[in-house]
């Protein structure tokens, strides 16, 4: 018997059968206008009905694991990255499962094949409060879908090549290509460094499109990322792996007011959508698949006024997560939305809860409400970790269905199903000091199975008498069909640092509404369609993945280095305390992808040029991607020819760093005979470091 992740799997892997068949080829958007079984109802009025496909980049293969068609129509599939290793590691190797997507209203019909699998004798559609209970028979697996909603096909008992299947709602107010403030990323496959967004503008990704890069969004406000295509992060290594470095598919950065709505990120090489110091941010049906290292969720730290409603999120580390890093947070909400947790919590707030060792930090005001969690395989499903010293309260979890609690934690531990705390970690900042825990409300909790049959415990530890965890209160649980009554019936501990942790008995007419796996739907009340409008979205003809027409080449604007050898390419260089891994040696190694960044001001690099040379110009670059934000460095230059008695010829002076510009800079100077180089750093307004930075540093002689 083989196992994945704890649970028994009825086949063995086999040889990958023949790629399934090429979409459609069809070159326009092609409609057509097809008969369906009219409700036999003749008073009940036929629903207006539309079928939105989307080929998959000529330049992409269709999954040869599963073959899945929507009213006959195939779906071009993606393999996308997951990890059965619920553990975590450093060197953790993702596997593939099958992920696609449609547009539908009415009804529609479902077909799926899995030549990836031995056999498929069962199957389950998640979530099930959908009430879905498909057919199986010779292999095929069946079923009817009338609502939109992200759906989860499990076959064989086994989360092995589980399917993902995105049936979102029809498409409106599509922005128009020619719109100043657009970009518009229509089907293909395409590939680009980074695409920086600033005030009013809007990134439009079509269904279809395949999109290679990230996307930044800092210090901007009315912003719009959409669509129904996928930002892909395959093209990165992992970022803890030598040489790569973290690439988040959409990072928001002191931005206001973005919405971000349908589109799908998969294969991040860390987080997927994050948010730093922003305020008013509204997601919505935005689709996450991650099985990297640190492969977060939704992610934010020092948030105001986020709303995620309608999503989906199977992660490789926490699922929906609050931090404090530079201020504190408030009034975020997260609604209706799906959660397959892979590795750590579920819904986490915490570790880091004043990571910036701001004053009186606190973190208030957070909902989590109609959240189903599919399958927790590591961490608590809730948790509120304050392992610095803020003040935690105001925190709602309301209606929360847990169907697969499978949590196994770390070495025994960690494996609660709820857990609160208020105790250092590793990631703790502030070590000295403590926080507190306060108002905190579970109502309504359902937990449907667990490996072993049994409740899983539940920890709430304060720290001291001052620093306490009060006033939590539970109510309307339910775990394996019983009615939890008290914290002994949870198999809660709870340290004498606490104060009125409670859980209130539901009464009968209360527990009998509690949600959980609810009996087959009816298909009887299934309205059917009269007609249904099929639109199938063609990609373009391409050989290899293209940059976007819509973005015109950047180096165009770039400040142009100097003409001739550059004489401080991989030449001796001294620094002073370098930050982590960004050492001095980095700074004329010919690559813009590694860089040297001080610990501290000033921040001295001295160039040793091996000889004497009539210099002229010294050139200073950070990496040109966007995803480095706008900056200010000081910066003087001196010369030397012995080393040891420098004179100024490049008087101190700020420097502007901007990615449109190459995120270069250049200093020209009368010809001066010199032998060492070196350049001092006073300032850098970069809100990531309290250090210099450089990735070349650049000396040229007169032509």
């Amino acid at each position: 018997m083989n196992t994945v992740t704890g649970i028994p799997s009825r086949f063995s892997s086999r040889s990958i059968k023949k790629a399934l068949a090429i979409l459609l080829a069809v070159l326009t958007i092609v409609s057509l206008t097809l008969s369906a079984p009219r409700n036999s109802s003749a008073d009940e009025p036929a629903v207006p009905a539309v079928l939105t496909l989307y080929e998959g980049p000529a330049t992409m293969r269709s999954s040869s694991v599963a073959d899945v068609r929507v009213d006959g129509y195939p779906l071009f599939v993606y393999d996308v990255m997951v990890n059965h290793q619920h553990i975590w590691s450093a060197d953790a190797q993702p596997s593939r499962t099958p992920m696609t997507y449609f547009d539908f209203s009415g009804t529609v019909s479902i077909e799926i094949r899995m030549p990836g699998l031995d056999t498929v004798e069962s199957a389950e559609v998640l979530p099930s409060s959908a009430g879905i209970i498909p057919s199986v028979k010779e292999g095929v697996v069946c079923f009817t879908l009338s609502e939109p909603g992200a759906y989860t096909v499990v076959f064989n008992h086994s989360v092995n090549q589980a399917l993902h299947l995105f049936a979102n709602p029809p498409e409106t107010d599509i922005p128009s290509p020619d719109d100043p403030n657009v970009f518009y990323v229509g089907p293909g496959e395409w590939v680009m460094d980074a695409v920086s967004l600033t005030d009013g503008q809007t990134l439009y990704l079509a269904g279809g499109a395949v999109l290679h890069s990230v996307v930044s969004v800092a210090g901007a406000k009315d912003v719009r990322i959409r669509g129904r295509g996928i930002i892909d992060g395959s093209d990165y290594p992992a970022w803890n792996q030598p040489g790569s470095s973290a690439r988040v598919p959409i990072n928001l950065d002191h931005a206001k007011q973005v919405e971000v709505e349908g589109i799908i990120l998969v294969n991040s090489n860390c987080w997927n959508l994050n948010s730093y110091s922003s305020s008013d941010v509204a997601i919505h049906n935005v689709k996450i698949i991650s099985g990297r290292q640190n492969g977060d969720g939704f992610t934010f730290q020092s948030c105001l006024r986020h709303t995620v409603t309608d999503c989906f999120a199977r992660t490789w580390d926490d699922s929906l997560v609050i931090k404090n890093y530079s201020g504190s947070s408030a009034d975020i909400t997260f609604r209706n939305i799906q959660i397959w947790t892979d590795l750590a919590q579920s819904m986490e707030i915490g570790y880091e809860t004043d990571k910036g060792l701001t004053l009186d930090p606190e973190i208030s005001g957070i909902t989590f409400e109609d959240i189903t969690v599919l399958y927790n395989f590591h961490k608590p499903v809730i948790s509120i970790h304050n392992s610095d010293d803020a003040f935690v309260h105001d925190i709602t979890y309301r209606n929360i269905v847990v169907e697969n609690a499978f949590m196994q934690g770390d070495n025994g531990i960690n494996k609660e199903l709820i857990e609160m705390t208020l105790q250092n970690s590793a990631w703790s900042t502030v070590r000295d000091e403590f926080g507190s825990i306060d108002s905190v409300v579970i109502d309504g909790l359902t937990v449907v199975n667990t490996p072993d049959g049994k409740i899983p415990a539940s920890r709430f530890s304060g720290q001291s008498e001052e620093h306490r965890i009060t006033n939590v209160t539970m109510k309307n649980i339910r775990i394996l069909d019983q009615k939890i009554s008290s914290l002994k019936d949870m198999k809660a501990s709870v340290n004498e640092f606490c104060e009125g942790i409670s859980v209130i008995a539901p009464d009968r007419e209360t527990q009998e509404a509690l949600p959980g796996a609810p009996a087959r739907q009816d298909r009887d009340r299934v309205s059917l369609t009269a007609e249904k409008t099929v639109t199938v979205v063609s990609a373009p003809k391409q050989s290899s993945a293209e940059r976007p027409a819509c973005f015109p080449d950047p180096t165009e604007d770039y400040i142009p280095l100097p003409e001739g050898e550059n004489l401080a390419l991989n030449k001796p260089v001294a620094s002073g305390a370098h930050t982590d891994v960004y050492v001095s040696a980095n700074v004329n190694d010919g690559k813009t992808d590694t860089y040297w960044e001080s610990k501290g001001f000033p921040a001295e690099m001295t160039l040793d040029l091996q000889g004497s040379f009539p210099v002229s110009a010294v050139a200073v670059c950070l990496n040109p991607s966007a995803v480095w934000e706008p900056r200010t460095q000081e910066i003087e230059v001196l010369i030397s020819s012995d080393g040891e008695n420098f004179e100024v010829v490049v008087p101190a002076a700020k420097y502007d760093f901007r990615a449109d510009t190459g995120n270069r800079i250049r200093m020209d100077f009368p010809a001066v005979e010199a032998a060492f180089v070196r350049l001092v750093f006073t300032l850098n307004t970069s809100s990531h470091t309290g250090g210099a930075q450089a990735a070349e540093i650049g000396v040229w002689s007169e032509p």
